[in-house]
């Protein structure tokens, strides 16, 4: 009996194993690489959440730009430097009692000099100090078009020969509200902002420069009936992202479509049950204890760094150490660091002599001083009062504040990353922030509830 078909047909099963058993390696070692990459992408610092956009103000507090009452190509504040730069604009009635011509710079102040400075309506020497002026970036890294885009928005208000208010925008660019419709202006309805947005929000485009191709974006723009018959305008849009389930919500602050100039992101953050707001540049913790850093905006993306666990962070929001101080008490000139008050609270208080709501608030610290134990928190005030130093003297004398003071320098209100007076930091023993802007008559109470546990 011959065994060589036998032998033929198991060379034939081994050689077919060897391949099978290849094949799996390859996968395996596939599969592996697929997970390595998706670790790799996980372990990425940076991350770029996706923007989604929403007609309105969700949560935040919108803020409004009045519109003026002038003829802009004869104004004086157009002759000179800025008078080659606007066309006229046609449709203007002769029934009309009075009107102003209002242009919207909806992209950076950049764009709009240095097309103006290519096409010769400015002077090289207000083009340097304009871009020095407004710190933007100069064209050699080809941010800018050298052609004239329709990066801005011209509306009209006017009074009728009824002395109605109205207002009209040129939303197709075309240097004419002749063929724009006439919209009554209604007052701001403070009971429901957001539902009156989306009613009232008018629908406009601009252009803009990336990518070396001139763009067209859309977006909205808002009229409202003001105060003292004032008609002002904001763009009632925000943003969101999310993070796994944790959701965001992102602020520009109303007064341009984009976030150039302002990225707040605000989210509900369960260790203290309430929302937060994180601005640009700022730090977060969420609730697994990771700390991220709010980077802004850019190409419809929120960016946020993921700081390494073992980082030492700085930062002006609750829950983080704040910056370093190393200032001199403006009285006695002896050197101050926060350091110094370890295994105390400290109640930060930075105002000015020049803040109307900060004198108003000064009966409630004093009352508060004088009552609370100080054996357990101390008070520093920090004030900004560089280019007013007579009134802080004067305040000092006439307020009688027992508790020291710094007078407050420009690079430090940068580093508390402080926009608004009064503002107030709580410092627990350890040195760490644990509350913000604590003020108002129960300002005793409300420290003494802090307090309490040391």
């Amino acid at each position: 009996m011959s065994f060589k078909p036998k032998a033929k047909r198991l060379v034939k099963l081994i050689r077919a194993i060897e391949i099978l058993s290849l094949l799996f390696v390859v996968l395996l070692l596939s599969s592996c690489n697929t997970e390595n990459n998706k670790a790799e992408k996980q372990d990425d610092p940076i991350l770029a959440l996706p923007l989604t956009f929403h007609t309105g103000y969700d949560n935040f507090k919108p803020s409004y730009k009045p519109l003026l009452w002038k003829d802009d190509i004869n104004s004086d504040a157009i002759e000179g430097f800025y008078k080659d730069t606007y066309k006229k604009i046609d449709g203007i009635s002769d029934e009309w009692k009075d009107f102003g011509i209002n242009r919207i710079r909806i992209v950076n102040q950049g764009q709009f000099f240095y097309q103006n400075f290519k096409q010769g309506k400015i002077s090289p020497a207000f083009y340097t100090a304009m871009m020095s002026a407004y710190e933007e970036l100069d064209s050699i890294n080809n941010l800018y078009s050298p052609k004239d885009l329709k990066s801005s928005i011209t509306l009209v208000i006017y009074r009728d020969k009824n002395d109605e208010l109205f207002y009209k925008i040129d939303t197709n660019h075309d240097n004419s509200v002749r063929d724009e419709i006439a919209n009554r202006a209604v007052a701001i309805d403070y009971s429901d902002l957001n539902l009156q947005a989306k009613r009232i929000a008018h629908d406009i485009w601009y252009e803009v420069y990336k990518s070396d191709s001139i763009q067209k974006v859309n977006t909205k723009i808002a009229v409202y009936l003001y105060k003292d018959r004032t008609l002002a305008y904001n763009f009632p849009t925000h943003a969101s992202a999310k993070l796994d389930t944790l959701e965001f919500s992102l602020n520009h602050g109303f007064f341009s479509p984009g976030f150039k100039y302002k990225t707040d992101i605000t989210f509900f953050d369960t260790t203290i049950d309430k929302d937060i707001t994180v601005k640009k540049n700022d730090y977060f913790k969420i609730d697994n204890g990771t700390t991220f850093k709010n980077l802004g905006v850019r190409n419809n993306h929120l960016y946020l760094y993921k700081v390494p666990a073992d980082s030492i962070i700085h930062s002006a929001e609750v829950g983080f150490y704040p910056p370093e101080l190393n200032e001199a008490n403006y009285l006695t000139k002896d050197s101050i660091h926060l350091k110094d008050f370890k295994g105390k609270y400290l109640y930060l208080d930075f105002w000015g002599s020049w803040c109307a709501p900060c004198i108003k608030e000064i009966p409630n610290l004093k009352h508060t001083y004088k009552n609370i134990d100080k054996s357990k928190i101390e008070f520093l005030g920090l004030a900004y009062d560089s280019k007013t130093e007579d009134l802080l003297i004067k305040a000092l004398e006439k307020y009688k504040l027992e508790w020291p003071q710094i007078l407050m320098s420009e690079d430090l209100k940068k580093m508390y990353n402080i926009s608004k007076f009064p503002t107030s930091f709580l410092l627990n023993p350890k040195g760490k922030i644990i509350a913000k802007d604590l003020r108002g008559e129960h300002l005793f109470d409300t420290l003494n509830y802090y307090i309490r546990k040391l």
